[in-house]
């Protein structure tokens, strides 16, 4: 009976049927840019994921740190689309070959190395009400070996936090990154974001990731 009653009020406030455009950027910044950004955050209950202000449109405040010599570098800007009250998932990563031991020998299986981030927003008459859940899986050597072959183990740090943002608003994460710094083997494929998850905390460029929902 609530799952007919909600159906119908979704239908009724005109919530039904509508799509969310999740822009997601992967930025690296210098010293400079951190410290403007961290002047237009404010803090949640998660203290790894914050929003800025409200008002500062994402893309003229960009512009801006570069202009007042910040220096911002966009690695990637993929962007999903999902349905009110669904979910979506992006990896920004690498699929990695992991041998695998069993009593008939060695197989492989592909494991997710990287960023994983899934968002699930809903619409509300006060703005969108966004679950985010991002994970970052790290490679270490430490693991099961034979006279020749070493298999190297999988760490996983996830966080989770739901927030409201007014039209227009960006969430900033970047402190679930600062962990996986050097945790990820050298030798395995790459692309700039896994680059810059591995310089992460190694030089004094950060890595943040930026969601900006869009209602259409």
């Amino acid at each position: 009976m609530r799952t007919v009653l909600l159906l119908g009020w979704l239908a009724a406030s005109g919530l039904w049927g509508q799509q969310v455009l999740l822009r997601v950027r992967f930025a690296q910044l210098d010293p400079a840019a951190q410290a403007m950004l961290a002047q237009n955050l404010t803090a949640t209950a998660n203290q790894e994921i914050r929003m800025l202000r409200p008002g500062l449109d994402l893309v003229t405040f960009l512009e801006d740190l570069r202009a007042r010599g910040g220096g911002v570098r966009i690695l990637a800007e993929p962007t999903m689309l999902t349905g009110n009250a669904q979910s979506a998932t992006l990896l920004a990563g690498s699929e990695v070959p992991i041998p695998v031991l069993h009593d008939g020998g060695v197989s492989i299986q592909y494991r997710d190395l990287g960023i994983r981030l899934t968002l699930q927003p809903a619409i509300h008459a006060d703005g969108i009400r966004l679950s985010v859940k991002p994970s970052v899986s790290t490679l270490t050597s430490q693991g099961p070996s034979t006279v020749s072959l070493t298999i190297p183990e999988f760490g996983t740090r996830t966080s989770a936090v739901e927030l409201t943002l007014v039209p227009g608003q960006s969430i900033v994460i970047d402190g679930l990154l600062d962990e996986a710094a050097g945790a990820l083997l050298r030798h395995i494929p790459r692309n700039e974001i896994l680059d810059a998850i591995l310089k992460n905390g190694t030089t004094n460029t950060k890595l943040v990731v930026i969601v900006t929902p869009e209602v259409i």
